[in-house]
């Protein structure tokens, strides 16, 4: 038995690989049907791949290590075969560089039958959408991304239409216009693919959910998303905190300009956590000091246009944290017995604390009284 493909349709399988995981180098692809057509697909504990190739398809489905076929394709516009001893179980890949033949040794491969090992269902509905909801999936997929928990590496799709992700110490919510058709715990693999141009050059693409499987058809292959919901967070949790809340903070535009552009003067950027302490003091003055150990070099941002209600409040965080709420553009601040939590029009976010989190009187943990202070309104 043999199975021949091109060249061209290698690179490409193993270039959306690469796009979801850097090194496919211990991969198996198998040689499926897929829609009644020859297919590549290969597949991980949580996600699946296939790609639709010309050809034939097989007869009987059979998988060979992935490397094999990599190791015969050249850049040059040839086909590559796939020659398979059913009998003794050994296989070989044979192509053509530079008008030579080129051959892997022979190999052992496996007759197991994908579709009933592996193969994911696929959605009956798939809907088509915009690819801004890509760009929002995107969005919410990048800060989980370089967690060192792989089960938190995932986005959160809900029925409602809110993407969530988190990192452990930090979670994003942005709500769609869109309801799906999810569980309550469907999550989508964050991984490089999705913030792809490739799978931007059409205006739209389908999607549809089946069990927890989150089905991607972006035309010339589909995805299948299947992380493991088991240890993933409650996010409702995290973000129900609404009743604790003890402070309300409301920052200027203006204020906001002038804190993103010196937000890293303030000293310890380069310490451990990166610590800004954030002061809603009891005159009603908003500033943000950085921190050292020598008190010379003490320095402060005075927020002179924004506002807050509630209790006078400190808390100590992240500058990154704060950074990355101010470029999402957040004004609504929120602070009390919970996570700090910041909202833009359509995005919630809130992050852990460090040490210092709570409504004043806290003196033994207020910032001094910085030796440079920088109004937002004298700049």
């Amino acid at each position: 038995m043999q199975f021949t493909l091109h060249s061209d349709e290698i690179r490409r399988f193993d270039k959306i690989i690469r796009w979801i995981i850097r090194n496919p180098k211990n991969m198996w692809v198998h040689f499926v049907a897929h829609r009644g057509k020859a297919a590549l697909a290969t597949h991980s504990f949580d996600w699946t791949l296939v790609m639709p190739i010309q050809g034939r398809k097989p007869v009987k489905p059979f998988k060979i290590p992935f490397r094999y076929l990599t190791a015969v394709s050249t850049r040059a516009e040839s086909n590559v075969t796939v020659k398979i001893h059913a009998k003794k179980r050994i296989g070989q890949v044979h192509g053509l560089e530079s008008g030579f033949l080129k051959s892997t040794s022979p190999f052992a491969f496996s007759l197991d039958d994908y579709n009933a090992k592996g193969a994911p269902p696929e959605a009956e509905n798939l809907n088509e959408y915009p690819v801004s909801l890509l760009n929002e999936i995107w969005r919410c997929a990048k800060p989980c991304m370089k967690t060192r928990h792989p089960f938190l590496s995932c986005v959160h799709i809900t029925p409602g239409g809110e993407l969530r992700s988190s990192d452990g110490k930090y979670a994003l919510a942005i709500q769609t216009p869109y309801a799906f058709d999810a569980g309550e715990k469907t999550l989508i693999r964050a991984c490089e693919l999705l913030g792809k141009r490739h799978l931007r050059r059409n205006k739209s693409f389908r999607m549809g959910f089946v069990d927890d499987t989150v089905h991607f058809d972006f035309g010339d292959f589909c995805f299948f998303s299947k992380p493991n919901v088991d240890r993933y967070p409650d996010l409702n949790k995290t973000f129900a905190a609404e009743e604790t809340i003890q402070t309300r903070l409301t920052l200027d535009p203006a204020d906001v300009a002038f804190l993103k552009k010196h937000l890293d003067d303030l000293p310890g950027r380069k310490d451990h956590d990166s610590p800004v302490t954030l002061l809603c003091d009891y005159g009603g003055d908003i500033s943000v000091h950085g921190e050292t150990t020598r008190p010379e070099e003490t320095k402060a941002i005075l927020l002179a246009r924004s506002k807050y209600e509630g209790d006078a409040y400190v808390v100590r965080m992240n500058r990154k944290h704060l950074r990355q709420a101010l470029m999402l553009g957040c004004l609504d601040f929120r602070f009390g017995t919970g996570y700090p939590m910041a909202s833009a029009e359509n995005i919630r976010l809130c992050w852990m604390p460090l040490d210092t989190c709570g409504a004043l009187p806290l003196e033994s943990e207020r910032p001094i009284k910085p030796a440079v202070l920088l109004r937002s309104d004298q700049s």
